[in-house]
């Protein structure tokens, strides 16, 4: 019983942290290609992906204060102050995404265990962005 369990344990612990893994993966890979202009793009994580996703970064700067940001990754869009609302904004969570279609530029979130990314067509024509060609079939 106690070797169910420790291989439990383990394969968790192997399990989530390539989970998060991912999550980095993704994330560094979708603020990079907004900010392709930029040699160094700087992200805000709030509420939402956590210390254990940050610690994966390897091409992007974290920062402490979203008003240093290029992009912002967040849960919670009412959880940020006025001043980084005019920032580019990628929610979290799909139910964010829809309540403040107006103000992000996509949603990275789980469904079902695995990723799923949505950006949002009118904003990005709106801030006169240029997203990829391997983009397009995420645009809605």
């Amino acid at each position: 019983m106690k070797k169910i369990a420790l291989c439990l344990l383990i394969g968790s612990i192997l399990f989530g942290s390539s989970v998060e893994r991912l999550k980095a993966q993704l994330i560094e890979y979708i603020a990079t290609k907004l900010n392709a202009h930029s040699p160094v793009t700087r992200i805000y994580v709030a509420n939402g992906l956590g210390e254990e996703v940050e610690s994966y970064f390897r091409d992007v700067e974290v920062v402490d204060r979203c008003e240093e940001a290029d992009i912002i990754f967040t849960k919670k869009i009412s959880a940020l102050p006025e001043s980084c609302l005019n920032k580019l904004i990628f929610v979290t969570s799909y139910g964010s995404y829809k309540r403040h279609k107006d103000r992000t530029i996509g949603a990275f979130f789980w469904q079902k265990g695995r990723p799923n990314i949505i950006f949002n067509t009118k904003k990005i024509s709106q801030l006169h962005i240029e997203l990829p060609k391997e983009f397009e079939k995420y645009m809605e």
